[in-house]
């Protein structure tokens, strides 16, 4: 036991969890996704999806980029980005999940739409249990990322994936999250950041929470 509470496994087991919010491990499997609806012919689904997809991401970087360079964020909530992780999560697996179970009975492609929003769900409180984000991040996120998939997975049928390309793709989610955590955005998005703002170093938590106690201070002295 960790701290006599904690299952020493719970930290890995988040750890690995969250690798599947990874851009790194999701996109490829999106690329595989729309070059394979292109040459199918479904091409109109396959930009609607990553036109949306685009967007939520281009939102993330955003609120990022606006508190690493210039401390806007929401102190209190503790909001100082939209959590990546979470929004990619929740824009991908359902819809993968539904085209790769899309040929089988509608209860697997109902059952493979709740694992999909399951498991974006699962990353989403792996950020909170890595202590990576707030619950406002991450729920910002995962709302972001289901609002994406609700689009793509309302207005269009899933078309069916092709065995090969489910067997690939399976082996891929087995095999490339179990490996050592991979280099993430972060620090791309950190390093844009300080180019853009001029500032020498980024705003981090600590200058938000700096930030909230100087506001409730202003007011204990208003208000005694």
């Amino acid at each position: 036991m960790s701290n006599g509470l904690q299952p020493d496994f719970l930290p890995a087991f988040w750890c690995w969890i969250s690798r599947f919010g990874q851009a790194e491990v999701a996109l490829p499997c999106v690329l595989a996704i729309v070059l394979w609806m292109s040459w199918s012919r479904v091409r109109y689904q396959a930009g609607v999806w990553l036109a949306l997809l685009s967007l939520a991401a281009a939102v993330t970087v955003a609120t990022k980029l606006a508190f690493m360079g210039w401390g806007v964020g929401i102190a209190s909530l503790d909001f100082t980005g939209v959590s990546g992780h979470a929004t990619l999560s929740a824009a991908i697996w359902p819809v993968l999940s539904s085209i790769l179970i899309a040929r089988f009975h509608p209860a697997w492609r109902r059952a493979a739409l709740v694992f999909g929003f399951g498991m974006a769900f699962l990353v989403a409180c792996s950020r909170l249990a890595l202590g990576a984000h707030s619950p406002a991040e991450a729920v910002a996120g995962f709302l972001l990322g289901s609002l994406v998939s609700g689009l793509v997975l309302g207005r269009f049928p899933s078309p069916p994936a092709p065995p090969w390309l489910s067997l690939v793709l399976l082996l891929w989610l087995i095999v490339v999250p179990a490996q050592e955590p991979l280099p993430h955005a972060q620090g791309m998005i950190s390093h844009l950041a300080l180019r853009l703002s001029g500032h020498a170093q980024p705003f981090t938590r600590a200058h938000l929470h700096r930030q909230l106690q100087r506001v409730q201070s202003f007011q204990d002295r208003l208000f005694r």
